[in-house]
């Protein structure tokens, strides 16, 4: 009987030391690698469904969406992709699609997963020529507390040796962080070496509500009061900016929405009108609207007309087109002028010589010019029904000569055109070309 439970003892503990290993039903490998096996070929097939959506997905919100799913994946391989595609050349949609994804979980206020190693990757895109996807990743550092990625963003803008357009990233970045260590940084930018990097921290300042001061010396009293208020009244203050701009944000883009809908309802009712007479009156209505926008709408059918199949158009449209070069609106008068420099048969010169003289815009400037060329180039034509007197057509040699004296190349091509079109129908009495 002792031999027996000396036997039995030495059999369980010989159990114990080797366990049973079951074999699978195939008989080719244990039951359970088999089983992490099928879940890792499982998991890499989602992770490559979801790699795919993010780079090549139908909608911005189908990207985001994939890359939301990678982010708070187990799937460490699905992480790793994110960064890749972050710190890879292309597929600015999908980086965009990953910042933006960022922002929607912050603003939600759901705690982001792993972001911490995606930081480096998000910083880097600052260096990006795309100024979408540098915008993107500018907002999305918003998701790191300032006392983790401000360092680097204050390098970045006042590194001297970088492009311009790298630190004027950082300084988006800067403006996004809720912060008065970033609002120190942007008012010691303003003292900026660099013209372009002192405006762009003036406009983010000017974003955020926050006074920019004379001089250097009024700034450090700007950064004293802010100090003396404390983080709290700080944050509160922010805040409140930022639920205002939201609102301002709303209204914009409801005001866009209904634009949209008036514009698209001009344009039914428009093609529905029948005939000439009731196409001209409704333009000359719309042309004198009380609202840019609308009187820009009425511009463009206009030219819709006049480069038509039938270009011939009511004279009362052109005698309106005359007195909107003097518009108080920069786009109308612009448009005006690229509109009159094709109609030269509109009795226009004086208006356009007019508003030469006081414009200050140097782009309309150049199309009234051209538009006054135009005008006098057609009244020396046989047929034209257009007279313009030798002091307009003296006047605008005076402009055209110097016009050809400008630096730059396609305001110097604009003078030299003029010119050629005062001279080529004897337009100019002997003694003015001598």
């Amino acid at each position: 009987m002792k031999i027996f439970r000396t036997l039995l003892v030495l059999l369980i503990q010989l159990a114990i030391a080797s366990p049973v290993v079951f074999p699978a039903e195939n008989g080719d490998e244990p039951a359970t690698e088999q089983v992490l096996a099928e879940e890792n070929s499982s998991l890499q097939a989602q992770h490559n469904i979801n790699l795919e959506a993010l780079i090549n997905g139908s909608t911005m919100q189908i990207r985001m969406d994939a890359a939301s799913v990678m982010l708070f994946s187990d799937f460490e391989a699905e992480r790793e992709s994110l960064v890749d595609v972050l710190s890879q050349d292309g597929n600015a949609e999908a980086k965009k699609a990953i910042c933006r994804m960022f922002v929607q979980q912050a603003r939600a206020g759901r705690d982001i997963a792993h972001k911490d190693m995606l930081m480096e990757p998000l910083v880097g895109l600052l260096y990006s020529e795309d100024p979408e996807v540098a915008q993107a990743a500018a907002e999305a550092l918003l998701i790191y507390p300032y006392e983790d990625v401000g360092s680097e963003l204050e390098l970045i803008a006042q590194d001297s040796e970088l492009d311009v357009f790298v630190r004027k990233n950082a300084i988006e970045a800067l403006k996004f962080q809720p912060d008065m260590e970033a609002v120190f940084a942007l008012l010691n930018l303003v003292d900026s070496e660099s013209e372009d990097i002192s405006k762009r921290a003036e406009q983010a300042l000017h974003s955020l509500d926050i006074p920019i001061g004379q001089d250097k010396q009024e700034r450090q009293q700007i950064i004293e009061q802010i100090r003396d208020q404390g983080r709290e009244e700080f944050l509160r203050a922010w805040e409140l900016r930022r639920e205002m701009q939201q609102r301002v944000q709303s209204l914009q883009t409801e005001r866009d929405m209904w634009r949209k809908l008036y514009m698209e309802s001009l344009d039914r009712i428009y093609r529905g009108l029948d005939g000439e007479t009731a196409r001209s009156d409704f333009l000359s209505n719309h042309l004198n609207s009380a609202q840019p926008v609308v009187r820009m709408w009425a511009l463009g059918k206009v030219s819709e007309w006049r480069m038509g199949t039938d270009s011939r158009m009511p004279t009362e449209l052109g005698s309106q087109l005359v007195s909107l070069v003097s518009d108080h609106s920069r786009d109308i008068r612009l448009k005006t002028a690229e509109l009159l420099a094709v109609m030269g048969d509109v009795d226009s010169a004086e208006a356009l010589l007019a508003q030469l003289e006081v414009e200050d815009d140097p782009q309309v400037r150049v199309e009234l010019f051209g538009a006054l060329g135009q005008a006098c180039y057609y009244s020396y034509l046989t047929d034209s029904q257009t007279e313009v007197s030798a002091e307009v057509r003296d006047s605008a040699l005076k402009w055209a000569e110097q016009f050809l004296g400008e630096d730059d190349s396609r305001t110097a091509r604009k003078g030299a055109d003029v010119i050629r079109k005062l001279l080529e129908h004897n337009g100019l009495d002997d003694d003015v070309v001598a």
